[in-house]
């Protein structure tokens, strides 16, 4: 559905072929991001839990350890797993603060969510611009 979405876009057909492997990875990374920040916002704001698109969760109060903790690597069996916690858990937390937190306080709706998502991917299509930030900026700064 996102790749039927993604080729909709006017002027798709004219871009090269890594533009268009580009512009539908950012279009596959919005919808990862933006819907898990509607979907935490929806069901597990209040009880501190971000909800991810593998349908798990993660409890951010208190916020999970870093791994770079000097007794964290007595929690793993391995360093291996260590290593992967570390480059997953604390990125997924900082979504919180930097995601989540701001797109609960724009209180969205159903609609338009839908349309954040699309203008995000437009945006991106025709400006190249990879910032989400500045699309909430610009929306909480117009009164939107």
């Amino acid at each position: 559905m996102l790749y039927d979405y993604t080729i909709a876009f006017m002027e798709f057909d004219e871009l090269q072929p890594f533009e268009k492997q580009a512009v539908y990875r950012y279009v596959c990374g919005v919808d990862n991001l933006l819907n898990s920040a509607y979907f935490t916002c929806c069901l597990a704001y209040e009880e501190k839990l971000m909800v991810l698109n593998s349908c798990e969760y993660l409890c951010v109060d208190p916020m999970p350890m870093t791994g770079d903790e000097p007794w964290a690597q007595h929690l793993f069996t391995n360093s291996e797993d260590l290593d992967r916690y570390k480059s997953i858990i604390p990125r997924k937390a900082a979504l919180w603060q930097s995601l989540v937190v701001p797109f609960h306080d724009l209180n969205l709706q159903f609609d338009e969510f839908c349309l954040l998502k699309a203008l995000v991917c437009w945006h991106i299509k025709r400006d190249g611009n990879h910032s989400l930030l500045l699309i909430y900026v610009d929306l909480s700064t117009s009164g939107y």
